[in-house]
């Protein structure tokens, strides 16, 4: 996928399987930047409990939910126990 596709409708997963290949930690503003570029500005994002969610909300929600973990002061790495398996 990415932001050349007509979809405009993704799942969190989606932007799991993105920070999955990352090696470095990353600012909420870096992963917001992968997200568009990826996937779009007019992209929305829905989970198994949220839908319509824009970059930044994902970013938000995935912090919230522990899905993506601080790793250094600022600086975020995803949490290789946080995906769930369906």
């Amino acid at each position: 996928m990415d932001k050349n596709t007509e979809n405009t409708a993704f799942h969190v997963h989606d932007v799991l399987d993105m920070l999955q290949t990352v090696t470095t930690p990353l600012t909420t503003n870096e992963i917001q930047s992968m997200i568009t570029e990826k996937f779009s500005a007019s992209a929305r994002f829905h989970s198994c409990s949220m839908d319509s969610m824009t970059p930044d909300a994902v970013v938000s929600f995935l912090v919230a939910r522990n899905k993506i973990v601080e790793a250094q002061p600022g600086k975020f790495v995803l949490n290789s126990h946080g995906k769930c398996n369906h």
